[in-house]
């Protein structure tokens, strides 16, 4: 086998389940099968499903709403249930927001096998899966130094003091024009963000501190994006926390949204016979972001209406869209393995603050492959009318980092 395990889930649950349970899994020291890490550029989609499918030890699904709504989703749970033999090769049902109802409707065979809900938390999630995998991940035959040794006595069923010691995966949020790794974000009721960072090296440091109320007065919002949200924040509370060599920081963050998002007057601009409308323009704008595409236009006075689309992608905001941030962060990043988490992380918040959603579904950017990596991103605009259905806008293609 290959891999032990693989992550069959719908791309709405990414980011809420299956990134996290992969990046906590692969901590571990588990191989893990997910599409996002595992397929590269040029891969045939298909095949190498079939290939993680077939050299998985164990098939992590993850049903949910969304999963039973997708036909792809099915077809990956029909070749984990064709593979699976009844010895090594076992189906892990992951329960999120449905119950057993719901999985009985979907699939009366897959209900009768024992699963785990998310509403536990995905680290108990993850507790469980461990308890399952590592056993066997870990089994080594005898050597002459342990033949003839007298076993230990019991341990009790869990996570091995090893396993329970590693620091919980981190989760990347970017603030001001930093990016920290943070080992708890929390958001309350009325909105606020309580985060904890431990700094890694002496620059960090140094930006956290540059962060505190006390350094710039506190009055100034700073711009803030975790996950597929984002806002302009103040830095309420900067505190410090000392534990033996080590530091810990507690920021408080509350969001001061009043402009956020707000990309102006939104109108349908006629060009040559063709009709640009507040859509169309968000999603051109989607695309120049994330895959420079379209490119900036130099001013055409030739062409007035032209003019108009071009500052209509551009936008009249405080932040302008010129460029693909993703080729922006590879310029200063690209050398860091994690470079891609804060290319999104950077998209994500301009996305919202430029007006071109509301709301971010799915923003996927793959490995780098001869030079570009894969795009995809879904996300919502609100609709401009009461009881209509949110506007979706899609873009997807190759980013040229160079």
């Amino acid at each position: 086998m290959v891999w032990d395990i693989f992550i069959s889930h719908a791309s709405e649950d990414k980011d809420a389940v299956a990134r996290p349970l992969a990046d906590t899994l692969i901590q571990h020291g588990l191989n893990v099968w997910y599409d996002e890490y595992t397929l590269t550029l040029g891969d045939s989609l298909r095949r190498s499903i079939d290939k993680g499918l077939a050299g998985s030890r164990y098939g992590l699904v993850i049903l949910s709403p969304h999963f039973f709504e997708k036909e792809w989703t099915q077809k990956e749970l029909d070749g984990l249930v064709a593979r699976e033999d009844g010895s090594e090769k076992r189906i892990l049902p992951v329960w999120h927001n449905v119950n057993r109802k719901d999985v009985v409707s979907f699939s009366p065979p897959l209900a009768d096998k024992l699963g785990v809900s998310t509403t536990k938390g995905l680290d108990h999630v993850v507790r469980e899966i461990i308890r399952v995998l590592k056993p066997a991940t870990l089994t080594k035959p005898a050597t002459e130094a342990t033949k003839g040794k007298r076993p230990g006595p019991k341990k009790k069923a869990g996570l091995s003091s090893s396993v329970a010691k590693r620091r919980p995966v981190a989760t990347w949020v970017m603030l001001d024009r930093f990016f920290f790794q943070a080992s708890g974000v929390q958001q309350t009721h009325d909105g606020e963000f309580f985060i904890e960072v431990v700094p890694s090296s002496t620059e960090e440091e140094a930006d956290l501190q540059s962060l505190c109320p006390s350094r710039h007065g506190g009055s100034s919002s700073v711009p803030f994006a975790v996950r597929n949200d984002a806002h302009l924040v103040h830095v309420k509370k900067c505190e410090k926390e000392l534990a033996g060599r080590s530091a810990k920081w507690k920021l408080t963050l509350a969001p001061d949204d009043r402009n956020f998002g707000s990309g102006g007057i939104e109108a349908t601009i006629n060009e040559g016979g063709k009709s640009h409308t507040p859509e169309e323009i968000a999603r051109l704008r989607a695309g120049r972001l994330l895959l420079n595409d379209p490119p900036l236009q130099e001013h055409d006075r030739r062409s007035f209406h032209h003019s108009l689309v071009e500052s209509a992608i551009t936008g009249s905001g405080k932040y302008p869209v010129r460029a693909s941030v993703i080729r922006s962060i590879f310029d200063s990043f690209g050398k860091r393995s994690h470079w891609r988490e804060l290319a999104r992380l950077q998209a994500v918040f301009l996305l919202k603050a430029t007006g071109t959603v509301e709301s971010i579904l799915d923003l996927t950017i793959g490995p780098v492959r001869a030079g570009q990596v894969a795009v995809t991103f879904r996300g919502r605009r609100r609709s401009p009318y009461t009881g209509k259905e949110p506007i979706p806008v899609e873009v997807s293609g190759e980013c040229k980092l160079k």
